[in-house]
């Protein structure tokens, strides 16, 4: 009897101890596991909803994208500009390889062109950014951030700014892999070589690098209106200095252009500018001051655009959109619209026209037509 009772006890002991061992090891791979995910969140935020990094998307283009995003990753920051992995989706093929000009972000950057589509700040829609054909059909919407800005397509992505939520996001052209890059308020922001350029709170110009990082003050010139960057060169008019100057990105030297503070674009080393001293009349004049040329007569409204070897505008007091060559010579009348955000994308331009209401505001009065005056339609 005791000798079973003995044998009893044992046997008890031995799995008692069994059970902890084995309680032991499944907290140690829970930890393990634990640790794991933790890791993994400090350096790659996922919000709720977000796809899994290593999947493919399956959304379709019509569908509408998620609007979670992930912070830029250490993955993503070591690539250099122009060396991304292609992504596997529809407009994979679209040619993205150039910023938006300088006069378009003037305007307000509110659209930028990739071959045969167009991505927008839909005006009717809180500004969220859109992607449409050329002929303003098949409109996806991208993301739901409150008034998309300072757009541009750049290497298989769609770089913006958005004011709700503040900073700088980039997005595929699907609506899929949004990134934040930067949270803040950024103003003008202009891409070249490996920099981005861009005025802040401040007003003062400051560069980054594509990913966000490496952020610096790259001049001490105060309460800037403008920036434009083109070719290893930096234009800025200051309210302060009350004054247009020219600054080269290679040794910083500082040139004043002229005394004038209505920049409305920087092309092919020529600044162009609504001459205050002469009733807001287009002038444009070289980077480094000389040549000072009257484009026109007429008096346009705030918004001007050079492209192509013209310039856009409307008129401050009557309708009218009118182009002419930047010498002054073949002005050609567009249609009877009055133009505001004037975006000139190859040979189509996206505009408001404030025919419909004169309010600047309002949400529904984009147009597209072509650069020649034909095609125009409102953008439902």
């Amino acid at each position: 009897m005791s000798v079973r009772i003995i044998f009893l006890f044992v046997c008890i002991i031995i799995v008692f101890v069994g059970g902890c061992s084995n309680d032991k090891s499944k907290a140690t791979e829970q930890l393990k596991e634990s640790q794991s995910i933790k890791s993994h969140s400090e350096t790659t935020p996922i919000l709720k909803n977000e796809q899994e990094p290593t999947q493919e998307s399956t959304q379709e283009p019509t569908q509408e994208p998620e609007q979670d995003y992930v912070q830029e990753t250490a993955e993503v920051a070591t690539q250099e500009p122009g060396k991304e992995a292609m992504h596997d989706d529809p407009l994979s093929e679209v040619e993205s390889d150039t910023a938006n000009s300088t006069s378009n972000i003037l305007n307000g950057g509110f659209a930028d062109r990739s071959r045969e589509y167009i991505f927008f700040s839909n005006l009717a829609d809180n500004g969220f950014l859109y992607r449409m054909k050329l002929d303003g059909t098949e409109k996806v919407k991208l993301s739901k951030d409150i008034k998309s800005s300072d757009i541009h397509v750049m290497d298989d992505w769609v770089y913006y700014r958005s004011t709700v939520p503040d900073g700088l996001f980039k997005i595929r052209f699907d609506g899929t892999q949004k990134h934040l890059i930067k949270p803040g308020m950024f103003f003008n922001l202009n891409f070249e070589k490996d920099w981005i350029y861009y005025l802040d709170m401040t007003y003062q110009v400051h560069k980054m690098r594509w990913d966000g990082s490496d952020e610096q003050l790259v001049s001490d010139a105060e309460e800037l209106l403008s920036l434009s960057v083109q070719n290893g060169l930096l234009v800025y008019d200051s309210l302060m200095d009350i004054g247009t100057f020219s600054v080269t990105l290679d040794k910083l030297e500082t040139r004043k252009v002229t005394d004038e503070i209505q920049v409305f674009g920087l092309s092919d080393g020529w600044i162009y500018y609504r001459n205050g001293s002469d009733e807001d009349k287009m002038y444009r004049v070289h980077t480094d001051g000389t040549d000072n040329q009257k484009i026109s007569d007429d008096i346009p409204n705030l918004l001007c655009n050079v492209s192509g070897g013209w310039v856009y505008y409307g008129l401050r007091e009557d309708p009218g959109f009118f182009k002419v060559k930047i010498d002054g010579t073949e002005k050609v009348k567009l249609s009877d619209d009055r133009p505001y955000y004037l975006h000139v994308l190859g040979d189509m331009i996206l505009y408001k026209d404030l025919n419909l209401t004169e309010d600047t505001d309002s949400e529904e009065n984009l147009i597209l037509m072509k650069t020649d005056g034909s095609g125009r339609k409102q953008i439902e």
